[in-house]
């Protein structure tokens, strides 16, 4: 019988870029599509006491969360040299930085953008969230567009797992037409990425785009 990934999941949510690596590895997985809703449902918090998604039920039992990291994982556990650099690959450290550089940054700059209540006790500062926000994605999608210079993809003309990150980022900014604008090499990494099979397939649950 086939290992069996499980991945808890809402839709158009980090659990995209994470659902991307899994069809792209070929690997079996499951969905369990949690509810858009408060409270979240206790089965959830027990596997994360956040309420966050994605979480990843490994074949052996552990439990995984931090789309990063999850994303790390699953391309060198199921498709070792594929779809991320080698250990010793001199690629490796600028996949690493780039991807957690959108991770600590980017997307933690989208959730203080759409909720900006969970970052102020001054529910009058709400708005100053935001813009700063907005700011600061702005500022850091530069810095991406700048590190993939004439590439197809973010690190290269290969596919790599940390493209469905970049779409995914990309298509939460406020207006992503303007975002792929000004910013070129990101709109042909986007272009590229949504042609792949494995992401258009993970889309057609998620709806990113």
């Amino acid at each position: 019988m086939p290992a069996i990934h499980v991945l808890h999941s809402e839709r158009n949510s980090g659990a995209f870029a994470v659902q991307s690596v899994l069809e792209a590895a070929g690997a079996e997985y499951r969905i369990v599509e949690v509810a858009e809703k408060s409270p979240r449902p206790a089965s959830l918090l027990k596997l994360n006491p956040l309420g966050q998604v994605p979480v990843l039920e490994l074949p052996d039992g552990t439990i995984m969360t931090e789309s990063a990291a999850i994303v790390i994982h699953l391309a060198d556990a199921l498709a070792p040299g594929r779809l991320a650099p080698d250990l010793l690959s001199p690629a490796r450290p600028t996949y690493l930085r780039l991807l957690l550089f959108m991770a600590v940054n980017l997307y933690t700059a989208d959730l203080r953008l759409y909720y900006p209540a969970r970052y102020t006790a001054d529910a009058a500062g709400a708005d100053g969230v935001k813009q700063a926000a907005l700011a600061h994605m702005d500022a850091q999608f530069a810095i991406i567009d700048q590190a993939i210079g004439d590439n197809r993809f973010l690190l290269s003309d290969d596919f790599s797992a940390a493209d469905p990150y970049l779409l995914m980022l990309s298509y939460w900014h406020p207006e992503p037409q303007t975002l792929f604008a000004r910013h070129p090499g990101i709109a042909r990494v986007c272009d590229s990425t949504r042609q792949v099979p494995a992401v258009a397939a993970a889309n057609a649950w998620h709806r990113i785009w």
